[in-house]
């Protein structure tokens, strides 16, 4: 008997609607018990899984202006306690106090975005000039020496690092649209920031994109290997963006490579301990969030010039995340999601069904990030009590309305 598809676009609208519900109160977003993103015993989100749930919110109301368009203010609001006093529109990782200065970029870069979006939704003024404002500040953390160049990663830190860089030159991008006197500056900069990321950061052997530079005391910088699944999809949206700007074959071409890494079950990201045919993302759904992005951005710029079999790819990848991660990632309690790819860290009933998919044998190993935190990391981790996140909530949402922009339904 076969099963109704399912509305990925409709999916993602029913994680913002019940997530809002879970989280929001009293102008803010919380959790009790703190969760994953929490910075205290209060369960204060920090303003990471913020922005991500607004993105979220966001990209629904572009589909569900009904359901979702009266979330905005209140989604976009809870910024307002993170804003610096230094830099307007800007802010800080936790809710703001006098002296804070622990300012991220990367996460910055996420805030500018979704507002430039809320912008595109709302057609609100307000939204675009934060997302202005936000610009403006990350463009000024950009090291035009090019040693080691980049966007910085923090205010307070050396080391330039890939989602940072990409970040900032897809808030760039998204902003030049609107802002036509001053397009070709934010365009010019982001052409800097994504031949940096491939020149700097992207591994020659299997074209993923390492996570970023690090000082070494003094003694000049080195490449830190790590290989994420979201420094690939920002990458790929913002060579997609370029290429459709400009229509310069190498953003294609760039473009291109990375897609054939992040679809080859052989490469760093997966998790190779399983045959090929099962082997899926070594990663969280908040940051896979950013290549389903990557992906849906290549077909939408891409599409019509690419080789066929790089469309192809994309959409059998983009596939194969919305069935596994709607499988095994929704909790049918609740409706809520997990965060890990890695099922056979959430409980022992999915550390069973991944050996059922797999034939591996895999033992349960609880995570950190699937339990309660707060008055309970005293106990361990396979004894706190499960939990969902705000993070989580976000990143699937989004796996959802991005996916759906390659497959708008799946079985």
């Amino acid at each position: 008997m076969s099963q109704n598809p399912v509305d990925s676009n409709a999916e993602g609208l029913s994680i913002v609607e019940k997530a809002q519900k879970t989280f929001y109160s009293h102008g803010t977003y919380s959790s009790s018990p703190p969760c994953d993103g929490c910075y205290d015993d209060k369960g204060t989100f920090c303003v990471w899984p913020v922005a991500v749930f607004a993105q979220a919110v966001v990209d629904g109301a572009r589909i569900y202006p009904k359901e979702l368009k009266g979330l905005i203010p209140k989604a976009f609001d809870a910024f307002k306690p993170y804003e610096t006093r230094e830099y307007p529109s800007v802010c800080t990782a936790s809710k703001y106090f006098d002296g804070n200065k622990d300012i991220y970029f990367d996460d910055n870069a996420q805030i500018a975005s979704a507002y430039i979006t809320a912008y595109e939704v709302t057609g609100d003024k307000q939204y675009l000039d934060k997302g202005r404002n936000i610009v403006r500040f990350l463009m000024t953390g950009y090291d035009a020496s090019g040693e080691p160049g980049g966007v910085r990663w923090h205010v307070g830190k050396t080391g330039s690092n890939a989602c940072t860089t990409s970040e900032s030159a897809l808030a760039a991008l998204r902003l030049s649209k609107y802002v036509p006197n001053e397009a070709k500056y934010y365009i010019d900069f982001a052409r800097d920031c994504v031949k940096w990321v491939i020149h700097r950061l992207q591994d020659p052997e299997d074209w993923l994109i390492r996570d970023g530079v690090e000082y070494n005391d003094g003694q000049g910088f080195s490449v830190n290997d790590m290989k994420w699944t979201y420094n690939q999809g920002t990458t790929i949206s913002a060579l997609s963006t370029l290429y459709g700007i400009t229509a310069d074959q190498w953003y294609l071409k760039e473009a291109e490579k990375i897609i054939r890494a992040v679809c080859d079950p052989n490469t760093t990201i997966f998790d190779r301990d399983t045959q090929p045919e099962f082997r899926y993302y070594r990663d969280n759904v908040f940051f896979y969030q950013l290549l389903a992005e990557g992906f849906a951005d290549f077909l939408l710029f891409c599409g019509d010039d690419t080789d066929p079999k790089y469309a192809k790819l994309t959409q059998e990848q983009t596939l194969r995340n919305q069935v596994y991660i709607h499988q095994y990632l929704k909790d049918p309690k609740d409706g809520l999601y997990f965060q890990t790819f890695e099922i056979f860290r959430i409980t022992p009933k999915l550390a069973e069904a991944f050996d059922a998919l797999t034939g591996e044998n895999r033992k349960f190993e609880p995570s950190d990030g699937e339990r309660a935190k707060g008055k309970y990391e005293k106990e361990p981790v396979e004894k706190r009590p499960l939990v969902k996140t705000l993070l989580g909530q976000g990143g699937a949402a989004r796996v959802f309305f991005q996916s759906a922009r390659v497959n708008p339904k799946f079985q």
